[in-house]
């Protein structure tokens, strides 16, 4: 049954007003694949009750949390299927942070006033991803990316709902449009405060996206800390098509074209990372640290160990055990597995990721 719901209702744009959702389709010209006008109707009814809690919340706070002084967020940044949730995952087992949940990511309209929405939620979810078998649930950290766009509007996962202007939404990746950075940076802002207000703790923030916009983070919170994680770009490309063709059900309200994901991976790896090492520099000395995948899954407890040192992060033995019982169970956890990669594709990545592969040292075999 919740199978059922997840794919055929259960949308993760369901905690937009009214007014944002109307905006939303209006700027994609309504088009709504009929096989998704369930979906649609769902969000629309959900949005209608998200723009009295947006009223109600913004009356009740939002002096407060506008004048709430945020501690500087920590940032896990890495290429989707590199590593990040796995990374996000024992980061956050430190609950000297707070990593905002599922229900806060995808109602960030009732934060502070919305407990009723785990609940609502929990009937729609299944047990885990699907695509990587990663538990999902109302009280699990979350990508933050999901906030930002019900917030502001603006967001390469809205291309993955709207196909059809895939390329608007692909530069919003790096926020190029000044008119998407402000309102990007207002929604930022918003979620942070909130977030401070309700925990009173540094927040841990983990989506992809952020990969590409060091500097306007540093904008934001200039004392911010970061975490990167690298994978070999083989099997990140191997995953994220995968990703693509079968675990963003949740986002889609109009058909595409799988055709087209290979190119899409590709040149989206490109723009991340051209963003990513031409503003890292940006970060000053002792606030960054870039680790392999590699080493966080075969030497997890010295990897982290050395992401505590290095980020001058304090008391790394108060929370190692309760690390090493997650990575104990990890251990059970099997990889997907992918089929080879055809020549013509393999010269492409190569190509086109070859910095990539100098940056970190991967060997250029496929």
């Amino acid at each position: 049954m919740k199978d059922l719901l997840y794919r055929h209702f259960f949308s993760s744009w369901a905690g937009m007003t009214l007014g944002d959702w109307c905006s939303l389709l209006a700027e994609h010209q309504f088009r709504i694949s009929f096989r998704y006008w369930p979906r649609a109707a769902f969000v629309t009814a959900c949005a209608s009750g998200q723009s009295v809690a947006r009223r109600w919340e913004e009356a009740r706070f939002r002096a407060r949390w506008e004048a709430v002084s945020a501690q500087s967020p920590l940032f896990v940044l890495g290429h989707w299927r590199s590593g990040t949730t796995y990374l996000h995952q024992l980061l956050s087992l430190d609950r000297r942070f707070h990593s905002p949940t599922m229900a806060e990511v995808l109602f960030p309209h009732s934060i502070l006033t919305g407990g009723p929405m785990s609940f609502f939620m929990a009937p729609f979810l299944p047990r885990d991803r699907g695509v990587d078998r990663v538990r999902l649930g109302v009280d699990e950290p979350f990508e933050d990316e999901f906030a930002l766009a019900i917030l502001s509007r603006v967001s390469p996962y809205l291309g993955w709902s709207f196909p059809s202007h895939d390329q608007v939404h692909e530069s919003q990746l790096t926020l190029d449009d000044p008119h998407d950075l402000a309102r990007w940076k207002e929604a930022f802002r918003t979620l942070v405060g909130k977030l401070a207000l309700k925990h009173d703790k540094p927040i841990l923030l983990k989506s992809p996206p952020h990969t590409a916009r060091v500097g306007h983070l540093l904008d934001l919170f200039p004392e911010a800390r970061f975490v990167h994680i690298h994978r070999h770009p083989k099997d990140v490309y191997l995953s994220t098509v995968k990703l693509l063709r079968e675990g963003i059900d949740g986002l889609r309200l109009q058909t595409s074209d799988s055709s087209t994901i290979s190119r899409r991976v590709i040149a989206r790896y490109r723009r991340l990372y051209d963003a990513y090492l031409r503003e890292r520099s940006l970060i000053p000395s002792g606030r960054l640290i870039e680790i392999g995948f590699k080493d966080l899954e075969t030497r997890p407890i010295e990897t982290l160990a050395d992401v505590y040192a290095r980020l001058d992060l304090p008391h790394f033995d108060e929370v190692r055990l309760v690390i090493q019982r997650l990575v104990s169970e990890s251990v059970r956890y099997k990889k997907n597995r992918h089929p080879p990669l055809d020549p013509e594709t393999a010269e492409s990545i190569r190509q086109e990721w070859e910095t990539i592969y100098q940056t970190w040292g991967y060997e250029l075999d496929t």
